[in-house]
């Protein structure tokens, strides 16, 4: 009798066992079919640039729930995706959810991810790939409100360098209403100078300044207009080509402050291989292996990676020319023991007293 009833008792147990499984496991595959149907359903609401370009003018104000008075850059980038969902942006606010995330780098395509909440800046490359691709930043304004700007980008499979559609999309935001406005401005209205040339617009990580290239495929020497930023709007300050840039920075050059890091080099224009660096100093001791090159109408002076060292002092700086005949722009140094410093700096033209 004993036994029989433990017989009993277990075949129930396991009875009840697997008819709670089985609902387990249809309850879990009608969870996933939901979601499935909810991702497939998100996936449908998703817009190209193509198309947030034929109707972000019409759109209307974008609430920024939370915003407060310092909105970070995730944030507004996450207002702008609820409004104007895309591909691109929902990728970036996925790997975001992590407030540790900075930058992904994808060894393969050459493409990647930035995520800089401290400079107010975001983007997604597409590398050597045909995928969107984006660039969003913020400004602050001197009446407390923000300037937000996102570039959305379709890649043009026949010339990756040119933009083949995109939405540029500018907003004011108020502090107090939590609210993103649409805004016109010297940057919306800026139109490119014939019509078979393309807009490439770049959004800074580091400074200010926006930058606004007009080329199309047979044009070799993109033209290059730089707008500066005066804490409230911005204005064309100057307009050059890279071969022009070459051209006028040759010479010497020195910091324009003392205060400023001492950065003393001599610029040799070469036509076939491109600016060359000679007598590139730090403080006006070290004989520094520096490489230059230009890029977007910038010159760019980096440590020499070819020389396989992890230098002290380092020194990376992007520079642009400027109605004064100077350069500006910003730097970064690594001093010897470690010490970081980042900034703004000008340089001027000559040879240091020393």
């Amino acid at each position: 009798m004993k036994k029989t009833a433990l017989y009993l008792l277990a075949a129930l147990a396991l009875t009840g066992c697997k008819k709670t499984q089985a609902t387990a496991d249809g309850d879990a595959a009608q969870q996933s079919t939901e979601q499935a149907g909810a991702t497939q359903a998100e996936a449908d609401k998703l817009l190209t640039p193509e198309q947030i370009a034929q109707q972000w003018a019409k759109g209307g104000a974008v609430s920024v729930k939370g915003g407060g008075e310092k909105p970070d850059i995730v944030t507004l980038v996450s207002a702008f995706n609820k409004a104007w969902p895309t591909d691109v942006t929902t990728t970036l606010l996925e790997s975001a959810k992590d407030p540790k995330f900075t930058e992904y780098v994808n060894e393969d395509t050459g493409g990647g991810m930035a995520c800089d909440r401290g400079n107010g800046y975001v983007s997604v490359s597409a590398g050597d790939t045909d995928e969107d691709c984006m660039e969003a930043a913020v400004w602050k304004r001197k009446n407390g409100h923000r300037l937000f700007i996102i570039n959305l980008v379709s890649t043009n499979p026949d010339n990756r360098s040119l933009p083949e559609k995109q939405a540029l999309c500018i907003y004011d935001y108020d502090p107090k209403t939590e609210t993103m406005t649409p805004e016109e401005n010297a940057v919306s209205k800026f139109r490119a100078s014939a019509d078979d040339l393309k807009l490439m617009y770049r959004l800074p990580r580091k400074g200010t300044d926006l930058t606004i290239g007009e080329a199309n495929e047979e044009r070799e020497d993109a033209l290059w207009h730089f707008f500066e930023w005066n804490g409230s709007q911005f204005s064309e300050a100057i307009a050059y080509t890279e071969k022009e840039l070459t051209k006028k920075i040759e010479g010497s050059w020195m910091c324009k402050d003392s205060d400023e890091p001492m950065l003393t080099f001599n610029i040799v224009a070469d036509d076939a291989n491109g600016p060359q660096i000679e007598d590139c100093a730090i403080y006006g001791s070290t004989e520094y292996d520096a490489f230059v090159y230009t890029w977007d109408g910038t010159l760019i002076i980096s440590e020499n990676g070819d020389s396989g060292e992890d230098r002290n002092p380092a020194i990376y700086c992007q520079f642009r020319l400027t109605k004064q005949d100077e350069l500006t722009g910003t730097y970064y140094l690594r001093q010897n023991g470690g010490n970081e410093t980042k900034g703004t700096i000008t340089l001027k033209r000559g040879n240091p007293a020393w």
